[in-house]
């Protein structure tokens, strides 16, 4: 009779047991399953420094497009379902954009370095890269004649190296001009700072003249004499601070695939 009653008791199902597992379950467990495989072979992609730009190009857009027709093949998904998945796609391909974009300004700056070393201007030209922007430090020298913002021929190489790349990719850049602490007082440029804004304005110019960069993507500024990079108490920094700097920062949100 007891075994009888066991065996009653085990028939009977909780509201729970009636409703689990819900039928969007196992979709999405492969789900989860597909992402956590993505981002251990993207993690390992990254350690091993693999370029990531193959990601690039319209198979980004079919692997995942395929991904979509695998889930769906598992069953019909609710609205919510199909709402989740597409949040989740959308993070995944923002994350690619992001290291592609970052991965395309490290190549830049490599670059950068290549054409110094080949030109023998490492004493000339400064490049830095940071975490989310690049910047190109050339002093003015390099750039400009004594006391005038007319670019010397000599510069434009450099120019067109950064002008490349930005037609090609999807970047912000800030011209910065920066002078020394020498007093210039001349019909064209009263101050320092008149001299270091005609300056990074020239280099605008030529840079939206001759690749036609959209103007919203670029700024020129002055600083003059006031944020030296090194104190003004030599010849040799006085030169050091008499400088362009280029900063250049990609467009993440817009790069498209």
């Amino acid at each position: 009779m007891i075994e009888s009653q066991l065996s009653q008791i085990k028939s009977i199902k909780s509201p729970l047991q009636e409703i689990w597992p819900p039928k969007w379950f196992f979709s999405y467990s492969d789900l989860a399953t597909l992402l956590m495989t993505f981002f251990i072979i993207l993690a390992t992609m990254l350690s091993l420094n693999i370029p990531l730009t193959v990601f690039a190009d319209k198979k980004l857009q079919e692997m995942l497009s395929q991904q979509t027709i695998r889930l769906q093949q598992l069953g019909e998904l609710t609205e919510r379902e199909k709402k989740v998945f597409k949040e989740i796609q959308d993070l995944e391909l923002e994350q690619i954009r992001t290291i592609v974009q970052l991965e395309r300004l490290k190549e830049f700056a490599d670059q950068i370095r290549s054409y110094i070393k080949e030109n023998k201007l490492e004493d000339f030209i400064i490049v830095e890269e940071g975490k989310w922007n690049v910047k190109v430090t050339p002093l003015a020298p390099f750039l400009f004649e004594k006391g005038k913002d007319v670019l010397r021929p000599e510069s434009k190489p450099l120019l067109d190296q950064i002008g490349g790349f930005l037609k090609k990719y999807p970047s912000l850049i800030k011209i910065e001009g920066h002078t020394d602490n020498t007093p210039i007082h001349t019909p064209r440029f009263p101050s320092n700072w008149e001299l270091s804004i005609a300056r990074a304005n020239s280099i605008m110019k030529y840079l939206l003249k001759e690749y036609r960069i959209a103007s919203e993507r670029i700024e020129a500024v002055g600083y003059g004499e006031y944020r030296p990079a090194f104190p003004n108490d030599s010849d040799e920094n006085r030169a050091k601070n008499r400088r362009v700097v280029f900063e250049i920062i990609p467009i993440l949100e817009k790069e498209t695939f």
